[in-house]
């Protein structure tokens, strides 16, 4: 019996040993899928520049696109569905937010608005906002 009790014994002692490097592996191997899965908030704004162009142009307004936190790294599935809201948002900047060149000379503001769109961390989330510099001309 006690032949058998010390063989247990190591066997479990291996069985643990094998459960704790499994356990380090796994937590290894989705950290390394969660960095894959990361890519930098830039990705979505690429695309912005070109209806905010066309649509200040048609408009006869100025604007100047600035992105901040461009670096700042988000899931990629996060990204996918921010796309389409971050696109109507700086839209609407432009189109309801922005005035004309006139407006904004008369306002001694620079004829040129700035629309921000910024990404910060937040823990483990992300915070975006889009807004309008209202900086006067000096």
């Amino acid at each position: 019996m006690q032949k058998l009790g010390g063989s247990i014994d190591q066997h479990l002692a291996v069985a643990v040993r094998n459960q704790r490097a499994l356990k380090q592996t796994v937590q290894e191997m989705d950290a390394e899928v969660h960095r894959t899965r990361l890519v930098p908030f830039a990705q979505s704004c690429i695309g912005l520049e070109r209806p905010i162009r066309d649509l200040a142009r048609a408009s006869g307004k100025q604007v100047e696109l600035v992105i901040s936190g461009g670096e700042t790294e988000v899931d990629r599935s996060v990204l996918e569905a921010l796309r389409s809201p971050l696109l109507h948002l700086v839209i609407n900047a432009v189109d309801h937010g922005l005035e004309s060149p006139e407006e904004r000379r008369a306002a001694k503001k620079s004829p040129t608005g700035k629309i921000r769109v910024e990404a910060v961390l937040r823990g483990a989330q992300v915070g975006v906002t889009v807004a309008m510099t209202a900086r006067s001309r000096s």
